[in-house]
């Protein structure tokens, strides 16, 4: 039976990212990791679910992180920057802008088209010598043995592990098989992502705008591009996704104004459905849950990957301490001190997304004029705002 000190299920941006950041520990404390990374579809042979035609934020603490780990390269090779950020509610007054000069930083954080990140994490793990990588392999059982766990793949290899991270998606089964419970909430609506060219846009500037059809996001890719992400109910998202192009570039010109200039093109449009995921227990002795399949978000606030890059943050200090003392892989205690670490920031970060999304999907008067008064108030108070920008920035306690 072969064995590692590390195997990660699942080659998605949160488990190729935690595989690198094992392998930059190993070469920082000159203790070579066996490690090991294990996927259902390779990076780089036709469409991966985790590196599509989606783009993500990176906040300014996420960049700092991926620095740390020597992985700007493979993130930031093409990126869009974001240097402003304007919230607000469509038809009325409310409005919050934070700019990077306020808070004494080059830039609020990036944009980055996942199929680029694809192709930029495949390069860094195949010049990894500390990474096996294979794929496509599925795994048919985990279970505890021997101060570690044990692994049957489908094609009937078996290996053994000192500490496994699993990172294989949302709808992860191995919660259950393990079980760890967690709970989970479907939002009455989609996601239609595509991308739009504007003529006139401001460079650098995000936008978040709260629809009566729902939150209206777009993030700058650079030269006058954005990756859009729209929310609606099913069946808007329908009706959207049978429009021409020129039918629906022209509804989304309705929908957002002319803030971010005349959309003159629009690409290719995915749709998602909008659940929300957590697990109530993130890790067993020898067992870890990292990313979408620890929690899963609503993209309203755009902390998706983020908070899994702070999951894999928090165990890249753990583990290294572990071997600073001289411990194994895994070590005495790890998987309590990451379930108790990661609570606080996972239940604010959650908490926060849910919230706006609930908020903001309602028309009600009251909470209108309460929202758009907040809104206010903030953009004008600058502990308020910094509340926000916190949050946006990824500058929070782990």
């Amino acid at each position: 039976m072969m064995q590692y000190d590390f195997v990660i299920v699942g080659g998605g941006m949160t488990g190729a990212t935690m595989a690198l950041a094992l392998a930059c520990m190993g070469r920082r404390s000159g203790r070579a990791a066996r490690i090991l990374l294990l996927d259902q579809r390779r990076l780089g042979a036709g469409a991966h679910q985790g590196f599509d035609s989606r783009a993500i934020a990176l906040s300014y603490g996420s960049e700092l992180a991926l620095q740390q780990l020597g992985l700007e390269r493979a993130f930031l090779a093409r990126c869009g920057t974001i240097s402003s950020i304007h919230v607000s509610d469509r038809g009325h007054y409310g409005r919050v802008v934070m700019r990077a000069d306020e808070y004494q930083l080059p830039h609020l954080g990036r944009v980055v088209e996942l199929s680029d990140v694809g192709h930029g994490l495949l390069q860094a793990l195949q010049q990894e010598a500390q990474i096996e990588y294979w794929a496509p392999v599925s795994v048919t059982a985990l279970t505890h043995s021997d101060a570690g766990m044990t692994l049957q793949l489908a094609d009937g290899r078996q290996l053994w592990s000192a500490q496994v991270l699993l990172a294989d998606g949302g709808e992860s089964h191995w919660r259950a098989a393990l079980g760890l419970r967690w709970q989970e909430v479907h939002f009455a609506q989609q996601a239609l992502v595509t991308t739009v060219q504007s003529q006139s846009a401001l460079p650098g500037r995000a936008w978040e705008r709260f629809t009566d059809e729902g939150p209206l996001a777009l993030l700058p890719l650079g030269d006058g591009r954005f990756s859009v992400v729209w929310t609606l109910a099913p069946k808007r998202v329908e009706a959207m996704m049978a429009l021409t192009d020129a039918a629906l570039l022209q509804h989304l010109q309705h929908r957002f104004g002319y803030r971010a200039g005349r959309f003159c093109r629009i690409g290719q449009r995915t749709v998602y459905p909008l659940v929300m995921r957590q697990a109530l227990e993130v890790a067993q002795p020898g067992c870890v849950l990292l990313g979408n399949a620890a929690h899963q978000l609503h993209p309203v606030a755009g902390q998706g990957f983020n908070l899994a890059l702070r999951d894999v943050m928090t165990f890249y200090r753990l583990q290294s301490a572990c071997w600073q003392a001289g411990a194994a892989a895994g070590g005495a205690g790890l998987a309590e001190a990451y379930q108790q670490q990661r609570h606080a920031d996972v239940t604010r970060t959650l908490g926060l997304t849910q919230s706006l999304a609930t908020l903001f999907a309602s028309n009600a008067d009251p909470l209108v004029y309460g929202r758009n008064l907040g809104l206010w108030a903030m953009n004008r108070c600058a502990d308020l705002k910094w509340v926000l920008a916190r949050q946006a920035l990824g500058m929070l306690e782990s």
